[in-house]
C-alpha cells in the first residue's frame, strides 16, 4: 500500500476517542445509549444535519469510520466475537420449562426445547452468514426481472450504436 493510500485510510477511520469530533462522540454515546444501536437515530440525536434521504447513508458512513472505536467499546463491555459466538451457540440449544396444571396445582414440569428462541438464533446466524435475506422470494424475482430488462436495453443500445 502506498503512503498516500495509507494516509487516506488513516484519515477515514478514527482509531481512538481523541481523534473524534464532538458530534462523533455524541453519536457514539447516543448509539450505545438512547438510540439503542439504531445508527440513524443516533445520527439525529448527535445533531448532524442531513436531509431525510441522506441520514441513513451518512450514519452508515459514520459507523464505518468509527468502527474500531465501536468494536473496542463492545469488547470492553464483554461482547467480544468469541463471547457472542458462544452465546449464539447457547441460544441454538435453548430449553424452557413447561408447567402442567390440574385443578389449579402444578402436577408436572418438563424441560422442552425453546423453539422460538432457537428459531430466532438460527435466523440471526443464517443472516450473518449471508444465507438468509430480508427480501421475499417474490421481491428477489422482481429484482432479477428488472435487472434482466435493463441488461437487454443496454445490449440493444450497444447494438444500435455499433451499426
Amino acid at each position: 500500500m502506498s503512503p498516500r493510500e495509507k494516509s487516506k485510510l488513516d484519515s477515514e477511520s478514527s482509531n481512538s476517542i481523541e481523534q473524534c469530533t464532538g458530534k462523533e462522540l455524541k453519536f457514539l454515546d447516543a448509539l450505545f445509549g438512547e438510540a439503542n444501536f439504531n445508527a440513524t437515530r443516533a445520527y439525529e440525536l448527535a445533531g448532524f444535519e442531513a436531509s431525510y434521504q441522506n441520514r441513513r447513508p451518512n450514519a452508515c458512513k459514520l459507523i464505518k469510520k468509527l468502527g474500531p472505536i465501536i468494536k473496542q467499546r463492545l469488547d470492553d463491555a464483554g461482547l467480544t466475537e468469541t463471547a457472542l459466538k458462544f452465546k449464539l451457540l447457547q441460544k441454538l440449544e435453548a430449553k424452557e420449562t413447561k408447567f402442567f396444571q390440574h385443578e389449579g396445582k402444578v402436577v408436572e414440569t418438563r424441560e422442552v426445547e425453546a423453539h422460538a428462541v432457537q428459531l430466532k438464533a438460527l435466523e440471526f446466524a443464517m443472516k450473518a452468514r449471508g444465507m438468509l435475506s430480508d427480501k421475499s422470494t417474490r421481491e428477489i424475482d422482481q429484482i432479477d426481472q428488472i435487472i434482466e430488462i435493463e441488461l437487454e436495453k443496454l445490449a440493444a443500445s450497444r447494438e444500435g450504436s455499433a451499426t
